[in-house]
């Protein structure tokens, strides 16, 4: 019965990480005890590592680093589903909790990933340009 529950939540979960216009708004998650993202950097900048590697491999392996069941395991999820090959690996920069992640072709084309959230020391949540991943 717990399997098909959390079944059913992680399908919900993906629905409403793709979903457009979707007027809910989903419960931030908080930073579990002693898990301020600047004190875990590590565990962090190789989450972004694995992002930004356009590596299926890599990100494939980046799931260890996310929390189980979260928005960030949702996302390195549909970004290694997009993924067939290895390509050129784009170019990350980290900057006191912020992560700009720049195409290696284009440098001008960049996203920033921030507000990132840990649960049990593994990233939960974040933020991409600004905006909540669950709600784009």
């Amino acid at each position: 019965m717990r399997r098909a529950l959390d079944v059913f939540l992680l399908s919900a979960l993906a629905t409403v990480l793709v979903a457009c216009g979707s007027t809910g708004k989903p419960e931030t998650p908080k930073n579990t005890a002693g898990m301020d993202p600047k004190a875990n950097a590590a565990t962090v900048t190789k989450f972004f590592d694995a992002v930004a590697s356009n590596d299926p491999v890599k990100v494939e392996a980046a799931y260890a680093l996310a929390a189980p069941g979260s928005p960030a395991l949702s996302y390195l999820t549909l970004l290694r589903g997009g993924l067939q090959q290895a390509g050129q690996a784009s170019r990350v920069t980290a900057d006191n909790g912020h992560y700009l992640v720049c195409l290696a072709s284009m440098p001008t084309s960049c996203h920033t990933f921030a507000a990132v959230v840990l649960t049990d020391g593994k990233v939960n949540d974040f933020t991409v340009d600004g905006k909540k991943i669950r709600i784009r």
